[in-house]
């Protein structure tokens, strides 16, 4: 339970980051702007990563049902949950803090949000890890599927 209320938290916490997002960009602060497009970040990874952290879970319950006991485990599902993303965002402030800033929502709209300016790093550090988290994800949900479709299969034969 305690791992959705930290996936729900992470979601909450970007959907607060990102609604004043767009006003932020429009006022003259800079360093404000800043700090919303950091913490807006860190929230979208956070999210992927509780997602990520889920899907393993989930592995964990369905698959290997019995001595699963890991001392501390959500001491360390959180660690990684919201640790990973803070070293992410960390070094990106480091590498270059002015990654983060306002930046046109597209194109071709004149609206700007305060997020990351750089493309590159933008398709790096958020399809990247999205990207990462899916195929995780993907392999756990087939992993887990073979398995059932597996013992599903056995038990058809053996009972005919």
């Amino acid at each position: 339970m305690k791992i959705h209320i930290s996936l729900a938290v992470s979601l909450l916490l970007l959907n607060i980051h990102f609604l004043p997002s767009q006003a932020v960009a429009a006022m003259s602060s800079t360093e404000l702007c800043l700090y919303v497009a950091v913490l807006l970040h860190y929230s979208l990874l956070a999210s992927f990563t509780w997602m990520a952290v889920e899907g393993f879970h989930l592995y964990l319950l369905l698959v290997k049902v019995f001595n699963i006991y890991v001392k501390r485990y959500l001491l360390k599902l959180s660690f990684v949950g919201w640790g990973l993303p803070a070293v992410i965002v960390t070094v990106m402030v480091i590498i270059d803090k002015d990654l983060y800033g306002r930046t046109p929502l597209d194109s071709s709209n004149e609206t700007e949000v305060c997020y990351i300016t750089n493309d590159t790093a933008k398709m790096v550090t958020t399809v990247g890890v999205f990207g990462l988290v899916f195929l995780f994800n993907m392999i756990l949900f087939g992993v887990i599927l073979k398995i059932f479709m597996g013992a599903s299969y056995s038990k058809e034969v053996i009972g005919n």
